[in-house]
C-alpha cells in the first residue's frame, strides 16, 4: 500500500482540483496581478453561475476596493456576508475599509475591531485604506491592543523549539552504526520544530512582519508522515535493500515548488489553493499514520516492553498531531476562528519535541545507532545489575586509561577473569561496562587495541608478520590474520605492501 500512497494523494488532489474549477479564481489572480481594471465589466454584468457564490462577491469587492469604488465595494462585501463567506475576518475588513473612506469612521473602526477579533493579520492595520484615521484615538488604541508580542507560553514554546532544533541537528549528524535511522529521527524532529516556530510567529503576530514566510510551512507537514514511516522501516529492518525512498517525498517537493512559484507570480491561485488545501494535507498525514500503525503492529514483537512504550509514544504523538490538524480544520469551518485550534496544534507539536528530548536524556541508546536486538539484549542481560549508568561510565574511563597507559592488551594470556580482577570488578559487571559503552564483547574489545598496535608495528619493515602478531599481544599468526582481515578487509601483508607503495610513490 505504501508504494501506491502518493498516487492516492495525487488522485485526491485531482478530484479537488476539478471541484475548484467552479470558483472565480480569475478575479483573485487579477487582483494579485494588479489588473483589477480589466474586470470592471463585472460591475454591470454578473454571470449567473456566480450570483450565489460568496467567494465571487468577496473578490469582486476587493477589486472594487483597489479601484476606490467604495460604494460598490461595500455592496459586494455585504453580499458576500449575506451568502456567509467563509473568511468573515476579510469581509469585516473590506467593510471597514469601505466605510472609513466613505467617512463612516465610527462604523468602519467597529468593523475593523470585529475583523481583528476574528484573527485578521496585524499588518492589515497599516494598509493605505486607513490613512484617513491614523490620528484617531480609537485607531491608535486598536494598534496598541493587537500589537505583536510574546507572553509566557509563547516564550516556553520558543525555548522548546530551539532545544528541539539543537537535538535534531545532533541526532541527524551523529555518526553511528545505523546512521540512516538517526537521520530520519533527526529530520522528523527538525520538521516539528520548524512548524512550531511558524505557529509561534502566527500566535505572536510576528508573521505579519515576515510576509514572505506566509504559508511556507505546508511542505513540512507533507514531510512528517513519510519521515516517520521510513524511520520505522529502518528501525524494524523492513524492506532491507530498498533504495527508492525518494518517492515518499514527492508531495512535499511539489507543494514547495507550487508555493514558491505562486509567490513569484508564475502560478495562479487555483494551484496554490490546491497545494495548501487542509483536506489533502490531513488525508496524506492520516494515511501515513495508518501505514505506521500497521508496520508497528506487525513488528512490535521485536521490541522489549520498555522500548515498545517509547516507540508507541512517538506514533501516538504523530497521530495526535493528525487529529489536531483535523480539529483545526473543523473549528475553522464552524467558527472561522483558528486561534484556539492553532494553540492546540502548537501544543501537539511541542509534545513530540518534549518526548524526544526526554528520550534523549533517559534512553540515549536509541540514538546510538544500535539495532533493537542489541539494545534489548543488554537491557534483559543487565536489567537487574547493581551497576548504575553513572558507575558504568566511570569504569569505562578507568578501563580506557589502563588499556592505553599500561597496555594490558599486550599480555597474550589476558582473559576475562584477569582483567576483572585488575579493574576490581566482577566478570558480570566488566561485561556490562564493555557491552554498554563499547557495543562489543570482551575479545573484540581487547583485539581492537591489539590491531591498532599492529598498524603501528607494520610500518617497521624489519619486523616480519609473525613478530608483529606477537608484539601486538596475539599468541598465534592465525588469530592475528583472522582479526585483522575482519576489521580492515585485507591481510596484514596486503596492508603493509599497500602503505609502503604509497609512501614510496
Amino acid at each position: 500500500m505504501a508504494k501506491h500512497l502518493n498516487y492516492i494523494i495525487v488522485l485526491i488532489g485531482l478530484i479537488f482540483f476539478i471541484s475548484c474549477q467552479n470558483t472565480p479564481n480569475s478575479i483573485y489572480d487579477a487582483f494579485r496581478g494588479g489588473d483589477c481594471s480589466s474586470l470592471t465589466e463585472l460591475n454591470s454584468v454578473t454571470p449567473d453561475r456566480y450570483k450565489n457564490n460568496a467567494e465571487y462577491w468577496y473578490f469582486k469587492g476587493v477589486c472594487n476596493l483597489e479601484m476606490q469604488n467604495y460604494v460598490v465595494a461595500k455592496q459586494d462585501f455585504l453580499k458576500a456576508q449575506e451568502l456567509d463567506y467563509l473568511f468573515k475576518k476579510y469581509t469585516y475588513f473590506g467593510l471597514a475599509a469601505a466605510d472609513v473612506n466613505l467617512e463612516n469612521t465610527s462604523s468602519g473602526l467597529n468593523y475593523l475591531e470585529k475583523s481583528l477579533n476574528e484573527g485578521l493579520d496585524y499588518s492589515f492595520l497599516f494598509i493605505h485604506h486607513f490613512d484617513k484615521v491614523t490620528n484617531s484615538p480609537r485607531y491608535i488604541e486598536l494598534l496598541d491592543d493587537y500589537r505583536p508580542s510574546f507572553d509566557f507560553w509563547t516564550s516556553v514554546l520558543v525555548f522548546l523549539a530551539f532545544q528541539g532544533i539543537i537535538l535534531g541537528i545532533f541526532i541527524f549528524f551523529k555518526k553511528s552504526i545505523n546512521q540512516s535511522r538517526n537521520r530520519y529521527l533527526g529530520l522528523l524532529l527538525l520538521c516539528n520544530c520548524l512548524i512550531l516556530l511558524y505557529y509561534i510567529l502566527i500566535l505572536t503576530n510576528l508573521i505579519y512582519y515576515l510576509p514572505y514566510l506566509s504559508n511556507s510551512y505546508h511542505f513540512l507537514l507533507y514531510l512528517l508522515g513519510p519521515t516517520l514511516y521510513l524511520y520505522y522501516e529502518v528501525l524494524f529492518e523492513v524492506g532491507k535493500g530498498k533504495t527508492r525512498y525518494w518517492y515518499h517525498f514527492i508531495p512535499s517537493m511539489v507543494v514547495f515548488a507550487i508555493v514558491i512559484l505562486f509567490k513569484l507570480k508564475i502560478l495562479s491561485f487555483t494551484y496554490y489553493e490546491l497545494a495548501i488545501n487542509a483536506f489533502v494535507k490531513s488525508i496524506h498525514m492520516a494515511l501515513y499514520a495508518f501505514l505506521c500503525y500497521r508496520m508497528f503492529g506487525q513488528n512490535e514483537w521485536k521490541l522489549s516492553p520498555n522500548f515498545k512504550q517509547w516507540f508507541y509514544l512517538i506514533l501516538h504523538t504523530y497521530t495526535f498531531l493528525v487529529i489536531m490538524l483535523f480539529v483545526q480544520n473543523i473549528v475553522f469551518l464552524i467558527l472561522d476562528d483558528l486561534i484556539y485550534a492553532k494553540v492546540f496544534f502548537a501544543l501537539s507539536l511541542s509534545s513530540l519535541i518534549c518526548m524526544t528530548l526526554f528520550i534523549g536524556y533517559t534512553q540515549p541508546q536509541i540514538f546510538w545507532g544500535k539495532t533493537l536486538r542489541e539494545i534489548v539484549k543488554n537491557k534483559v542481560k543487565y536489567g537487574s545489575s547493581g551497576l548504575s549508568n553513572v558507575l558504568s561510565k566511570e569504569f569505562k574511563h578507568k578501563l580506557l586509561k589502563k588499556m592505553k597507559e599500561e597496555e594490558l592488551y599486550l599480555d597474550s594470556n589476558i582473559n576475562h577473569s584477569k582483567l576483572a580482577q585488575i579493574m576490581n570488578l566482577s566478570k558480570h559487571h566488566l561485561s556490562q561496562v564493555i557491552n554498554e559503552n563499547f557495543n562489543m564483547g570482551f575479545y573484540d574489545f581487547i583485539n581492537k587495541f591489539r590491531l591498532e598496535k599492529s598498524i603501528e608495528l607494520l610500518e617497521n619493515e624489519n619486523l616480519n608478520i609473525l613478530e608483529v602478531a606477537f608484539n601486538s599481544g596475539f599468541n598465534n599468526k592465525v588469530s592475528f590474520y583472522r582479526a585483522f582481515k575482519k576489521r580492515y578487509a585485507q591481510t596484514p601483508l596486503e596492508y603493509r605492501n599497500l602503505n609502503l607503495s604509497k609512501s614510496k610513490g
